[in-house]
């Protein structure tokens, strides 16, 4: 009879709090809720949450009702509540029409308004603000509800975002559109109600997504572009309806295929150049260099032209698509077939296949065919690119290719024009771990470690070292205080053929125990230190981008006051679907220790049902880098 109580219990639940109550009204219930009854731990959690979204002839509107509930001390943060908007060009506007903090004092209702001194703007920068409502007598126990109306005078529509970094109870979206728009769920878990259409005699047509006992958004490690998102829906105006004739508009779009008609003045030398060569790789490798070290990027993404190519061309500074729009110029000048892909970045989200809109594409890329097997896929905004990998933020996503001649079409071209198709690569990356140290009697390392990274591995220490140049030393450091970084240099960083090379000069301090034993860990620098897969449970797949393969080459000089007491011995480990392997050997030969890891990655996605293999296997894994070489001093 429990679990039956437990399950009705459940559903009384639901069916109370799930409804969302007017403004001002609220059952005693709500305010005596002490847990989330789906996620016992959260501070606090989203009562309800419900939209209204309305377009008009040339507006869109967005009403909301929000009321959160402050569960314990850990959700008191929640009481400020801040609500971002684009301000540039009056894009967009916010409009507070009631807030107010509701407790329960000696089991009296208690509600407290927000102040107008108590809601006010802030600019974050030249183009966005933020509406902050700051909630009186916020306390553990206490309700905040809010409503506010967002307008745009453009027709864009904003998602409806089902998930928070809180539990959400129920949250619902409802619809007001006449005509012309789609949407596109991004949910993992099924909605309460799903479009379902409502005739209303004074409003028309609506309809209405909802979803209930949606958890807490936690980011998981390695977790796909799409799946490390929050459950939402997007809803866009569909003027297109294939993707074939949104290739055709796209190479009609004035801000597009009519740039490519445009002259670009000043390129003879590099044409002349170029056609000296007789290798079609070699001419791909001359132009492609050339763009990407004229032109700067302005680190934006449009699937279209802002400046147009001839302003971007003058100025040397474009967004991706008229960087990318010249080089495919050149490239067809110098006799070099290829063709435009639109394709989508990792913040704006995996394009999905069934429900064509250009909205989906916020970037464009070159395809140049080489053979009927292999292409390249050029992006010349990337500074660190080889003309020969695949740009990594567009690795394992969509593109839809772009015919730009419809008279004489690309050959490859005809199979792909009007299509989505899968851009992926299966060239492994490799890293090259070379360490050569001294041990002293006294249990201190020193030596230098030359890293050798290749392929994508070449790609993402440099963005890293963009990033983080004035704390890359703490970055290899992980977290081990004993370990000091005396020096780091880079070679190749600009010879994009070349494996990027990093030179380490470094010092460690050994663990010691009291028994005289010193303790020697070889995996250093391999970023092969702290295992990412030790969650019970996993909600998303996991994509480890593409294969690779880290080898870690050590050898260390032992001073005669010092003895190896303790060998890991050498092994061979493979995962039973064949997807990840791992070679280890250790032998002292004289007064040298030599320690080598062989890491191979020979699959880059695994499904979130395989996580329990996948967790077992990288478990005995980070055993096996992790364990020590044990070494005794002389009495």
């Amino acid at each position: 009879m429990k679990p039956l109580i437990t399950f009705l219990l459940l559903c009384i639940f639901h069916s109370t709090f799930s409804q969302i109550q007017p403004y001002g009204q609220i059952d005693t219930a709500s305010l005596k809720l002490s847990e989330c009854p789906f996620e016992k731990n959260a501070g606090a959690m989203v009562l309800f949450d419900k939209g209204e979204l309305t377009r008009y002839d040339y507006s869109i509107e967005l009403k909301r009702h929000k009321r959160i509930k402050i569960l314990n001390s850990s959700g008191l943060s929640e009481g400020d509540i801040k609500l971002q908007y684009i301000s540039k060009g009056a894009a967009e506007d916010i409009d507070i029409i009631s807030a107010q903090t509701i407790n329960l004092t000696n089991g009296k209702i208690e509600y407290t308004p927000v102040d107008k001194k108590r809601i006010y703007t802030q600019k974050i920068d030249k183009y966005r603000k933020v509406v902050i409502i700051t909630f009186p007598a916020v306390k553990v126990g206490s309700v905040i509800e809010f409503v506010y109306k967002w307008s745009t005078p453009f027709l864009y529509y904003p998602p409806w975002i089902f998930q928070e970094d809180i539990p959400v109870l129920y949250s619902e979206i409802i619809t007001k559109f006449r005509y012309g728009v789609y949407y596109l769920s991004k949910v993992k878990q099924p909605f309460v109600k799903a479009g379902v259409v409502v005739t209303d005699k004074t409003t028309g047509i609506k309809k209405v997504w909802a979803m209930a006992n949606v958890p807490s958004y936690k980011e998981e490690p390695f977790a796909p572009t799409d799946e490390n998102m929050v459950q939402q829906i997007v809803f866009f105006k569909g003027n297109y309806t294939t993707w074939n004739e949104i290739s055709r508009r796209v190479i009609g779009d004035v801000d597009f295929g009519k740039q490519l008609q445009v002259s670009l003045p000043g390129t003879d030398s590099i044409l002349t150049i170029v056609a000296k060569l007789n290798n079609e790789t070699d001419k791909i490798e001359a132009v492609f260099n050339y763009v990407k070290n004229k032109m700067l990027w302005d680190n934006t993404d449009d699937w279209f032209t802002r400046a147009g190519l001839k302003k971007a061309w003058n100025k040397n500074t474009g967004n991706s698509t008229e960087i990318n729009l010249i080089l495919f110029t050149l490239l067809k000048k110098a006799g070099v077939e290829g063709f435009p892909v639109l394709v989508s970045t990792p913040d704006n989200g995996i394009v999905e296949p069934n429900y064509p809109s250009i909205l989906q594409f916020n970037k464009t890329v070159i395809c140049v065919p080489a053979d009927s097997i292999k292409h390249y896929v050029l992006d010349a905004t990337n500074k660190h690119g080889d003309y020969k990998i695949i740009p990594y933020d567009i690795l394992n996503t969509y593109g839809l290719g772009i015919n730009t001649d419809i008279k004489n079409p690309v050959k490859e071209l005809e199979k792909n024009a009007g299509q989505l198709f899968s851009i992926q690569s299966v060239v492994p990356a490799s890293k090259a771990i070379n360490n050569i140290s001294t041990i002293t009697a006294d249990g201190k390392v020193e030596g230098i470690v030359t890293i050798k990274d290749y392929g994508y591995n070449r790609e993402s220490s440099l963005k890293f070292k963009k990033l983080h140049e004035d704390k890359y030393a703490d970055y290899l450091k992980e977290d081990n205080n004993d370990l000091e970084i005396k020096s780091v240099s880079f070679d190749n960083t600009d010879i994009d053929t070349l494996p990027l090379i990093q030179n380490i000069n470094y010092k460690v301090n050994l663990v010691q125990s009291d028994g005289g034993y010193l303790y020697l860990y070889a995996n250093l620098f391999s970023g092969f230190t702290t295992n990412p897969f030790i969650a019970d449970v996993r909600n998303s797949d996991i994509e480890l981008g593409f294969p690779k393969t880290n080898m870690i080459n050590t050898v260390y000089t032992i001073p005669k006051e010092l003895k190896i007491e303790s060998l890991p011995k050498n092994l061979y480990v493979r995962a039973e679907d064949g997807s990840v392997s791992l070679k280890r050997f250790a032998a002292v030969e004289d007064n040298r220790l030599y320690v080598r890891y062989t890491v191979t990655l020979h699959h880059h996605y695994f499904k979130k049902d395989q996580y329990t293999g996948v967790k077992e296997f990288f478990k005995k894994m980070f055993e096996i880098l992790n364990e020590p070489v044990v070494i005794q001093k002389s009495n």
